[in-house]
């Protein structure tokens, strides 16, 4: 009895395919890459030269203020795992629809859409799990 609390235990829980998608979903900002791979539409010339009069530095995209990557955030439910990017205030909420969807500026997807999940995100995410199982206990 005590073996099957010590397995159930071991198994990779929410809380650990929260951290992965965490990650994963840094990683966007890091890499300037959309969840499929493709990069991110460069910085425009009027962009860079807005954040040379603002005294930014830097020509990473969504990196101005590092608001939107700070405002990263993740919720774990009973049978579910959600990352969230934006909240209020600047980089908030409205800034990350311009940016996922393409409604303005240059289209710079950070989460994937619900049925657009990327296979190496999923594989990330299930190869513990299956490591796990396969594993005698």
């Amino acid at each position: 009895m005590f073996q099957d609390v010590e397995r159930a235990l071991a198994r990779p829980s929410l809380k650990d395919v929260e951290t992965t998608l965490l990650a994963l979903t840094r990683e966007r900002f890091r890499t300037q890459t959309a969840p499929d791979g493709s990069p991110w539409a460069a910085l425009s010339p009027s962009t860079l030269a807005s954040r040379r009069r603002e005294g930014l530095d830097g020509i990473q995209a969504l990196f101005a203020t590092v608001a939107l990557f700070a405002s990263i955030d993740s919720t774990v439910g009973p049978l579910s795992v959600s990352v969230s990017v934006g909240g209020s205030g600047q980089g908030g909420a409205d800034s990350v629809g311009f940016h996922q969807f393409g409604d303005g500026p240059p289209k710079r997807q950070i989460l994937p859409l619900e049925n657009q999940i990327p296979r190496d995100w999923i594989l990330e995410i299930t190869n513990p799990i299956v490591k796990q199982i396969g594993s005698p206990a």
